[in-house]
């Protein structure tokens, strides 16, 4: 009978302990998915950004060289000694200003925000799964016992605040 008795105890032991590991595990799962929408946070802010003016600074440049391009077309109409000084101008400046990149550029920007998007809103289902899951733990029994013993306590699913839901306004930062 004491045989049994103990068994039961040491049973009850070892459920107790990985229960409460489980718990530590899931809080933990929980804390690294918020950390990982933080990150995507982050590099979103920090990205799209630089990329809007890495464009700008190609836009500017081929506006300037189809400027130049233009006018240089536009003085060879007039005249006849002005054309032969000038098809060698306009030449010069192709060959120096071979590809326009702008448009390469936007793409990449559009595929970049598309990206980025895609990666936030895969860490915030993880970070939703990784709630349920815990949640789960906290409610069912038998490790809700566990659960209230140590205070554990539910979390709340990811609310997103309107500032955050609100689309990045990508021409604001091509002003």
């Amino acid at each position: 009978m004491v045989v049994i008795y103990f068994v039961i105890v040491a049973i009850l032991i070892v459920w107790w302990i990985t229960t409460h590991n489980s718990f530590i595990q899931k809080k933990n799962r929980i804390k690294e998915s918020n950390s990982a929408i933080s990150v995507m946070l982050k590099q979103r802010s920090s990205l799209i950004p630089n990329i809007v003016a890495s464009i700008s600074k190609y836009v500017d440049h081929e506006s300037e060289t189809l400027y130049r391009v233009t006018k240089a077309r536009g003085s060879s109409m007039e005249g006849d000694n002005v054309t032969e000084l000038n098809i060698p101008s306009i030449k010069l400046l192709s060959e120096q200003y071979p590809n326009l990149k702008a448009d390469t550029q936007f793409i990449k920007l559009l595929d970049s925000l598309e990206e980025m998007e895609l990666q936030i809103q895969a860490s915030r289902r993880s970070y939703n799964a990784a709630v349920v899951a815990y949640n789960n733990y906290v409610q069912m029994f038998p490790s809700s016992i566990i659960a209230y013993t140590n205070g554990y306590k539910t979390e709340e699913l990811i609310e997103i605040t309107e500032e955050e839901a609100a689309n990045v306004n990508v021409k604001s930062l091509f002003n």
